[in-house]
């Protein structure tokens, strides 16, 4: 698959297996504004008298801020995991099997706002629509700390075996 012009730009000065440890920091700063999203969701839900249409604001920017760290994953790391471990390699796979889980949650939400926008004319949320909510950020929080402990290892020097 051929890399966007901007992936090729952006990576340039920054491959290989030596950046690893640059770019998963980079990449756990970004997983920590992203929890600091979930947890600005989370705060909303609280509220007896939250509506879907400032949900949906903030769902919609969670989202974006999830789809634009697959891009980064997709552009940094994928390629320095692969040369460390091969095209194989099981962190390269858990990496991607990662990539996939997150983005079904990011599809998932979208899905989730787009039918309840439409079948529902209450501009409250309800309980339920408050506990699918809750567990979407919860799906994408575990996600998020299972690349985490993958982060760590890299950031303190990951290598092949």
């Amino acid at each position: 698959m051929e890399r966007p012009l901007v992936c090729q730009h952006l990576t340039a000065s920054l491959t290989g297996p030596e950046h690893l440890a640059d770019w998963s920091r980079v990449l756990l700063r970004h997983h920590r504004d992203i929890q600091t999203e979930i947890e600005q969701i989370v705060q909303l839900l609280k509220h007896p008298r939250c509506h879907l249409h400032r949900i949906e604001a903030r769902l919609r920017r969670l989202s974006r801020a999830v789809l634009m760290h697959l891009e980064l994953e997709a552009c940094f790391l994928d390629p320095a995991v692969r040369e460390v471990s091969g095209s194989d390699g099981e962190k390269l796979q858990g990496l991607r099997a990662g990539y996939e889980s997150l983005r079904k949650a990011v599809m998932a939400t979208a899905d989730f706002l787009q039918r309840e926008k439409l079948s529902h004319p209450a501009l409250t949320l309800s309980a339920e629509q408050q506990d699918a909510i809750t567990h979407l950020m919860n799906e994408i929080h575990a996600r998020l700390e299972a690349e985490d402990r993958d982060y760590q290892q890299f950031r303190e020097g990951w290598t092949c075996t």
